[in-house]
């Protein structure tokens, strides 16, 4: 977006910096207060594949309040709405429009999508792959004391 060398680097650094602080101003501290929501994901209950994946996606869209009922998750939404906003003012020119920002927002939400799915099925994916990791790293991957012993 803002080209090559050190220049257009520190350029996209502040709207990646811009985007990610202020989403989790926002969104994790901010909007969550105001609206009594719980901005934490807890993971599904379920034990099907396509059930704990679509729970995993939804928590997007949905969330806990404060009193324990599911709502809209107005608060992330709002968060990425601003920091996709915020993050537009750090843009070229020519990339500061309505579609820019909708596109970012767009983004924002399905990676956060993506990650949630990622949240849901690390603590299975980690024990399937402590076998197959190699020692030196075990302790970073799954925390493995026994993994000290590097001989």
């Amino acid at each position: 977006m803002y080209g090559t060398g050190a220049q257009g680097f520190a350029r996209n650094y502040a709207v990646a910096l811009s985007r990610r602080e202020t989403n989790a101003f926002f969104g994790r501290f901010v909007f969550p207060a105001l609206l009594n929501q719980d901005p934490r994901y807890h993971p599904s209950r379920s034990n099907g594949l396509v059930d704990r994946s679509a729970y995993a996606a939804s928590r997007v869209l949905l969330t806990r309040s404060d009193q324990g009922k599911t709502v809209i998750n107005t608060s992330y939404l709002l968060g990425a709405l601003v920091s996709s906003m915020v993050a537009s003012s750090y843009r070229a020119p020519g990339h500061r429009g309505p579609g820019d920002t909708a596109a970012d927002f767009g983004a924002t939400v399905g990676c956060d999508a993506g990650m949630n799915l990622v949240r849901e099925f690390w603590p299975q994916l980690r024990t399937k792959l402590k076998p197959i990791t190699p020692k030196p790293f075990r302790k970073l991957v799954t925390g493995d004391t026994e993994a000290q012993d590097l001989k």
